[in-house]
């Protein structure tokens, strides 16, 4: 998984090298937005399966999932078709946005479906062949984005991007379906369960609107930037939001294996204080390697080895050590998932909702008093601090937070 990691990274660095500056910040806000697209897309439907998935994987409720999976997809290839459909009327007809926005709502799509068959990997409990899925698809998108970047430039990157993500987001449901049918064989199987359709009720539209703020400030970013601040900032912070990126994909990634296990736990009532310290174990482990990560990326700066074309971003170590900060905070998401074993979505989404409107106070102020970046990024690793912190509080207290 780790690998994975470094694929991605090295594939944004690579047409961040290719592109110009002013290309690669109008694709990094491209694919961000497509990002935050996918959540839109979901509405409930992919993150009722954070929870319930597990749980139905525990009774070995494999064939269930496997088909549910399957029609959620058309769920969501008909959301994107809609969308795109009244994206195009609306925006290119009547607006004359350039063409390449198309990709947002493909990238969104691609987003949605890799999401849906991640929860379907995780509720089958095999974190190899789940790492194994996550390797081949970074890595087939990491040959032909950059060999496509290389040879056509921007739209050789973007068109890559899309293209390949649409053949490339079905290699986990393969691979799940190969491993469904080898638990079939070795375990007993229940093929008769309830119907998903009954189980995402209110808990997976509350999740939906709680991930849709957290993802904001994750998503939006580059555009805040790029509207907000000089076409230089603009390509550093392009450049620097790479590395930040993989501060959230890391965790992200561990939790994968880490969330269904923590979720499992808290089903065979495991004590909060147990579960707590196993997901705090893997933050020290997560934290580690993250610093691990930005100090050899600051090391490759400082030493003049990395290739001239990147000296264009101009990126400075203090601006190193803000993303650092930062992203020691995006542990949040083991907590997230104890958060959410315990059935608390409400509380979820109240905290969800204080923390975007920090970020907003802050935002608005860093346009109102000139705030440069750096101070920005600190500010929101202060705020994200308190988020965190909030979080680990409910895990280990977990009566005291809860609602009547």
């Amino acid at each position: 998984m780790l690998t994975s990691v470094a694929m991605t990274m090295l594939r944004m660095i690579f047409v961040a090298a290719i592109l110009s500056t002013l290309e690669f910040s109008g694709y990094a806000a491209i694919v961000s937005a497509g990002a935050f697209v996918s959540i839109l897309l979901s509405f409930g439907v992919i993150e009722g399966t954070i929870k319930q998935f597990p749980r139905m994987g525990a009774i070995k409720q494999y064939d269930i999932i496997l088909k549910e999976s399957l029609s959620l997809v058309k769920v969501l290839s008909a959301r994107s078709f809609y969308l795109l459909v009244v994206f195009i009327i609306s925006i290119f007809v009547l607006f004359k946005v350039p063409g390449d926005y198309i990709a947002i709502i493909l990238i969104g799509y691609i987003g949605a479906i890799t999401s849906l068959f991640a929860s379907l990997q995780r509720a089958l409990f095999n974190p190899l062949h789940l790492a194994f899925s996550s390797f081949l698809r970074t890595l087939v998108m990491f040959v032909f984005v950059v060999i496509s970047g290389l040879l056509y430039g921007y739209y050789g990157a973007l068109i890559a991007e899309v293209v390949v993500g649409l053949m490339a987001m079905f290699i986990p449901w393969i691979i799940a379906n190969y491993t469904i049918k080898n638990k079939a064989r070795t375990e007993e199987c229940l093929l008769v369960g309830n119907n998903y359709s009954s189980i995402i009720s209110e808990h997976g539209i509350v999740l939906f609107f709680t991930y849709l703020i957290l993802s904001i400030p994750i998503y939006l970013d580059r555009m805040y930037v790029n509207t907000f601040y000089d076409s230089d900032s603009s390509a550093t912070y392009s450049v620097i939001a790479i590395f930040l990126s993989i501060s959230i994909v890391l965790p992200n990634i561990i939790s994968q294996k880490l969330g269904p296990v923590l979720i499992k736990m808290q089903t065979q009532l495991t004590s909060s204080e147990v579960i707590t310290h196993k997901a705090l174990r893997w933050s020290v482990l997560t934290i580690s390697i993250w610093i691990l990560i930005i100090t050899t990326i600051g090391l490759g700066f400082q030493s003049g080895y990395l290739p001239a074309s990147l000296e264009k971003y101009r990126i400075s170590i203090d601006m190193l050590f803000a993303i650092g900060v930062l992203g020691c905070m995006n542990i949040a998401a083991f907590f997230e998932f104890i958060v959410i074993s315990y059935n608390y979505e409400k509380q979820f989404l109240y905290i969800a909702l204080g923390y975007i409107l920090l970020i907003i106070f802050i935002a608005s102020f860093a346009i109102i008093l000139s705030m440069p970046i750096y101070t920005l990024i600190i500010m929101i690793a202060f705020v994200k601090f308190i988020y965190l912190s909030t979080l680990i509080s409910v895990s280990y207290y977990p009566n005291v937070f809860k609602l009547n």
